[in-house]
């Protein structure tokens, strides 16, 4: 994954409660919450697969619509899902799920060697994790620990 879960989605709602949420927060959060930036290429010399790119549902949404694009299922750990610890309080205050809101600016990438795929992105300063493989069948698995959790279709 390349990008943060629901960045755009929390500076967005943010934006609309701002005064309620200065209340709330420290100006040390909202400021980074409203930092400019959050878009993220795909560099040009990244081989992927395939690539989907985040947006209006989020990352579980870009999840289904990658499985659906590779014909594949998916294990993903929830965990190594990039967060920024501003998004997920924000989002906890609102009561918002942090990884159905808008992620643009983010993607979702199957690539053959993740590792290096990873070293590329690290290389160019791009916030990036190994989230996850694919899986024979069309079962769509989020990890918590050693909890599944089926991912439904969008």
């Amino acid at each position: 994954m390349i990008g943060y879960a629901g960045e755009k989605g929390t500076k967005s709602r943010a934006r609309a409660r701002r005064e309620h949420l200065e209340e709330v927060f420290s100006a040390q959060i909202l400021a980074s919450v409203f930092l400019e930036g959050g878009t993220f290429p795909v560099p040009e010399d990244l081989k992927t697969i395939c690539r989907v790119r985040l947006g209006e549902g989020g990352v579980l949404r870009g999840l289904w619509i990658l499985g659906e694009k590779l014909q594949c299922g998916l294990s993903v750990q929830i965990r190594t899902i990039p967060l920024r610890q501003e998004d997920v309080e924000i989002c906890e205050y609102l009561g918002e799920d942090l990884y159905r809101i808008d992620a643009g600016g983010g993607w979702l990438i199957a690539v053959r060697h993740a590792e290096e795929a990873l070293r590329i992105l690290q290389r160019k300063g791009i916030p990036a994790a190994v989230i996850g493989t694919t899986t024979s069948g069309t079962a769509r698995t989020l990890w918590m620990g050693d909890v599944p959790r089926y991912l439904e279709g969008p």
